[in-house]
């Protein structure tokens, strides 16, 4: 992989192997794949085979024998990252060995569970949610009343409106409020 520094061509990062050019380095990787014969994905309709399963998937659509036998293309599977923390490593984003129990909880003296894992279901959410919402488990003596659709604020931006800054410049130079 070859990275070229010109400022007429956007596509910077060039394939060792076939000279393609691309614009990011994670679309050269994946396009180097394309060089290496091994092809892990495989059409169980007609016997296909494919070295990315984006293209397997992309394939079923128009796979004759798929078509000719009348099968629905079948459901994916869930991609993206998989959850390994424990429920309690997962709350607070923290690094997770994925033992029993994992370092941190034990440097912390902490539950080690796997619930959410084992249960299907993202208990570490439910988690936070119930111990924001009930204050006295926390020790806080408050009440708040949360609207059953949530709290209303309006537009927001991250600038204050024109009369707020006008109050302002004027407590900050005479101390008074225009």
């Amino acid at each position: 992989m070859e990275h070229l520094r010109t400022v007429t061509d956007p596509k910077v990062w060039t394939c060792d192997g076939c000279l393609a050019t691309f614009g990011r380095i994670d679309h050269l990787k994946r396009h180097a794949l394309t060089h290496h014969s091994e092809k892990t994905h495989s059409c169980h309709f007609c016997g296909a085979s494919f070295g990315r399963g984006d293209v397997l998937r992309r394939h079923w659509k128009s796979c004759k024998t798929r078509r000719e036998i009348g099968q629905e293309i079948p459901d994916s599977l869930r991609g993206g990252k998989h959850k390994r923390a424990c429920d309690s490593c997962a709350v607070i984003r923290k690094a997770c060995s994925g033992e029993t129990p994992c370092s941190e909880c034990n440097h912390r003296q902490r539950p080690c569970t796997y619930r959410r894992l084992t249960e299907g279901d993202d208990s570490s959410n439910q988690q936070f949610t119930n111990s924001t919402s009930n204050a006295e488990d926390n020790g806080y003596d408050v009440d708040i009343d949360v609207p059953e659709d949530g709290w209303d604020l309006g537009h927001q931006t991250f600038y204050p409106s024109r009369e707020t800054s006008l109050v302002v410049y004027a407590r900050n130079n005479y101390g008074t409020e225009t």
